[in-house]
C-alpha cells in the first residue's frame, strides 16, 4: 500500500509513511444503577470486598481477592471503559478477575449483556460458576439469579457463557 490510498476495508491511514496509525479504543459509557438511589460502587471498590474460592489444597475455602498489581492495572483499564487484548500465562487469577467484572458490570449497569467466551463448553461454565461463586459471597451483590449458562439482573443486564468452537462461530 502507498502513503494515501485506503486500505481494503475502508480504514484511513493518517501516517505520511503508509503504515496504518495504531486502533484506539474509545471509553464507553453504561448508565450504572444502584438500589435506593445510592451511588453504585466503583470495580476497585467492589474488588476490595470480593471473596474468591482458594484452589490451594491446604488453605481450600473463602479467601479474599488478592490485589496484584497485574490485576489492578487491568482493573483500572477496564472500568476506564478501555477495551484490550490480554496475552497470559495460567494460574495468575485473571479469570477470578473476569467474573468480577461480570458481575460488577452486569449487577450494576442497566442493560449491559457481558459474553463470556473459552475454549470449551466445561470452561465456560466454570467461568460462569465463578461468577455465580462470587455474586454469592460478596456482601454487597447486586440482585440476580444464576443458571447453568447464564444469570440475569434486576438492571436488566445479563451474564451469558459460550463456549468458543466451531459452533459458536469464534
Amino acid at each position: 500500500m502507498t502513503a494515501g490510498t485506503r486500505p481494503r476495508n475502508g480504514a484511513s491511514t493518517s501516517s505520511s509513511n503508509g503504515w496504518l496509525s495504531p486502533i484506539r479504543s474509545r471509553p464507553f459509557q453504561l448508565q450504572a444503577q444502584a438500589p435506593q438511589g445510592e451511588p453504585p460502587p466503583t470495580f476497585l471498590s467492589f474488588l476490595n470486598q470480593t471473596r474468591i474460592e482458594s484452589d490451594d489444597r491446604d488453605n481450600a475455602g473463602l479467601i479474599q481477592w488478592q490485589p496484584w498489581p497485574y490485576l489492578l492495572e487491568r482493573a483500572e483499564s477496564w472500568e476506564s471503559g478501555q477495551s484490550e487484548i490480554v496475552l497470559k500465562a495460567r494460574q495468575l487469577g485473571f479469570s477470578w478477575l473476569v467474573a468480577a467484572y461480570a458481575v460488577w458490570l452486569a449487577g450494576w449497569h442497566v442493560s449491559a449483556h457481558v459474553a463470556l467466551y473459552s475454549a470449551g463448553e466445561r470452561e465456560a461454565k466454570e467461568l460462569l460458576r465463578k461468577c455465580r461463586y462470587i455474586h454469592a459471597n460478596h456482601p454487597n451483590a447486586p440482585a440476580g439469579t444464576f443458571n447453568k449458562t447464564d444469570a440475569e439482573f434486576a438492571t436488566g443486564s445479563r451474564i451469558i457463557a459460550f463456549p468458543s468452537t466451531e459452533q459458536t462461530g469464534i
